[in-house]
């Protein structure tokens, strides 16, 4: 299952940029990918292209990435945080 890149909502993340290697630790707009295959959860980012007025856009080239196996303990822990955080949302509600 595959989700094709979506939005471009800010996230935080350690960004490498192809072109230069350059890595930081920043918050950018960018778009997203999510596939899940033989257990496998991927997420893929890369920044959002940038505006240059009109119809002209340029090119970004950071890169960011989460790659985890749904049943190890990242996963586990992960779906353990989501299930503990929304049921508590959804009682304040």
């Amino acid at each position: 299952m595959t989700l094709p890149f979506r939005n471009n909502p800010k996230l935080r993340t350690n960004w490498h940029n192809t072109m230069t290697g350059d890595w930081i630790e920043k918050t950018k707009r960018a778009y997203y990918d999510m596939s899940f295959d033989k257990g496998v959860l991927k997420i893929k980012m890369r920044e959002e292209k940038k505006r240059l007025g009109g119809s002209s856009e340029q090119e970004r080239y950071w890169r960011g990435c989460l790659e985890f196996e749904i049943n190890g303990q990242f996963g586990k822990d992960l779906m353990l945080f989501f299930d503990e955080y929304f049921k508590k949302e959804k009682k304040k509600k």
